[in-house]
């Protein structure tokens, strides 16, 4: 059986038989999304999950989907689990955990495209944002949602994460030739190449040895937390004419709101102050619970830039395996994100914007 047959065949026992299969991502060797469409012009996605732990995976998935119906009942988001006949909303299948995802209609906003966007947008991007996240502070509360391991990643963790991602970062650039892993992809790039992402490795070092770690702390202290998206990526963002709605919420977990906010402002590059002024005013016109830590941004963006930039150049010199390299196009993206809001002028006008409200 080849691997559509394959698909076709899991599809198959949610009652769909679909007539088109077209792959549309892969993020890695195991997690990968299909775009099906059946006779009845239904479009889906069909989800391949991580193998690993049934228990574990499943109640992560569950809890993943009973975030996804809350808000879809409340018409925020379009894309949610689709139950089978027998009312399971995924099943395993050797050893990977299978979904079924009704479609989300709009497009993505390409990364080239952004100078298209208007202030008015902008706006309408912090409404949305700020809705979710008064929906999800909700569901928190109303379902009595606690902080666990399973669900937490505290920032402090991430912090120590990344300073051990750079030491093993400058041990690959500094490495002689002669001593370096079959694995290590610095070799696969030319000599200029090599130089420029030397420059970025040290570069990146020297970002995160720079980061406000009492921020965080003092932060984390006051900062208001609940279950958040986790991932809010550009591509994440489907546009339409009515409305805009986020999909993918596979990285759900407890988290501060503003981590998901700093992400939007990254990926977005929203530095211009007009923009700014704009998307801050449409999100804290619908999750005013957040006004009082809104200074921390700058330091939070910053520090998704350098967590970018380490996962970037990571997946590129070193992967796990050979299969989970990504292209030098695609660390590229992440590389400019970094250089980009990382530098002085960026990080000067965020916190120029924030000492103003």
């Amino acid at each position: 059986m080849n691997q559509s047959e394959q698909i076709i065949n899991i599809v198959s026992r949610w009652g769909f038989k679909p007539n088109e299969l077209e792959k549309i991502t892969s993020g890695n060797t195991y997690t990968q999304v299909y775009l099906l469409s059946d006779p009845t012009s239904k479009r889906l996605f069909c989800f391949r999950g991580n193998k690993g732990n049934k228990q574990s995976k499943g109640n992560q998935v569950t809890f993943v989907h009973a975030v996804q119906n809350y808000l879809f009942n409340s018409r925020l988001i379009e894309s949610r689990a689709i139950r089978n006949g027998e009312g399971e909303s995924w099943l395993e299948e050797e050893g990977y955990l299978w979904e079924l995802l009704s479609w989300a209609k709009g497009e993505a906003v390409m990364r080239d495209q952004l100078n298209t966007l208007q202030t008015t947008d902008y706006y309408n991007l912090g409404v949305y944002v700020g809705q979710i996240h008064n929906k999800l502070y909700s569901f928190t509360k109303e379902k009595e949602i606690t902080k666990t391991p399973l669900l937490d990643l505290p920032y402090e963790n991430m912090i120590l994460f990344e300073q051990e991602n750079a030491k093993n970062l400058i041990a690959i650039v500094n490495e002689a030739e002669e001593e370096r892993e079959e694995s290590s992809g610095f070799d696969l790039l030319t000599p200029e190449e090599q130089v420029v992402i030397t420059s970025l490795v040290h570069s990146l070092n020297n970002e995160l040895q720079k980061t406000a770690t009492q921020n965080f702390e003092a932060w984390g202290e006051t900062g208001v937390e609940g279950v958040i998206h986790r991932d809010m990526r550009l591509e994440h963002f489907l546009f339409s004419e009515e409305s805009i709605y986020l999909i993918d919420w596979s990285f759900t977990r407890w988290g501060y709101f503003l981590e998901d906010v700093s992400r939007v402002l990254l990926e977005f590059e929203i530095l211009e102050e007009e923009h700014l002024k704009a998307f801050i005013e449409g999100y804290c016109s619908e999750f005013p619970n957040i006004n009082s830590e809104l200074m921390i941004l700058p330091e939070l963006v910053r520090f998704n830039a350098i967590r970018g930039g380490s996962w970037a150049l990571n997946r590129l010199l070193q992967p796990i395996t050979p299969e989970l390299r990504i292209s030098k196009e695609t660390a590229d993206i992440y590389l400019r994100l970094f250089s980009k809001m990382t530098s002085k002028e960026s990080m000067d006008s965020l916190k120029s914007f924030f000492e103003k409200i």
